[in-house]
């Protein structure tokens, strides 16, 4: 019976392991998301920045309130299975990565105002400048 239960113990931490592999971005982003914001949100991944020996997924994340309509973006960063930040940008820019920098796009192919994303030697930048606004990097979405 131990041996059943052991063999049972290990097919189950596999299995949660693997889930775990699988999980969406959302489950990542569901720890901070402070207003509901998530099951609103079109969530595109911009792609990876290697930077310092690391890796970071950059998502752009698009929110319509549903009552009023009104719109909000942000560049999420997410390092491995942790939610790093994310930044509010402009609803014109399109993030678009080149190489390890993310540039914005606001019109047709003209980029915006301000500064690109990138992360050096592993450090994410504590604001970003796009299209006329400053933002800080916050711990939601």
């Amino acid at each position: 019976m131990r041996a059943f239960a052991l063999v049972l113990t290990i097919v189950g931490a596999a299995c949660a392991t693997q889930a775990a592999s699988r999980s969406t971005p959302a489950d990542l982003f569901i720890t901070h998301d402070c207003c509901g914001r998530l099951a609103h949100s079109q969530i595109t991944k911009v792609g990876e920045i290697r930077s310092g020996g690391r890796t970071f997924a950059i998502y752009s994340l698009w929110y319509v309130n549903p009552q009023s309509r009104h719109g909000m973006k942000r560049l999420a960063v997410v390092e491995g299975r942790r939610f790093r930040g994310s930044y509010i940008i402009s609803s014109w820019a399109t993030p678009e990565l080149e190489g390890n920098v993310v540039k914005f796009i606001c019109s047709k192919s003209d980029p915006c105002a301000g500064d690109n994303f990138t992360i050096a030697d592993g450090k994410i930048p504590s604001r970003l400048w796009v299209d006329g606004e400053i933002n800080q990097l916050e711990d939601t979405i």
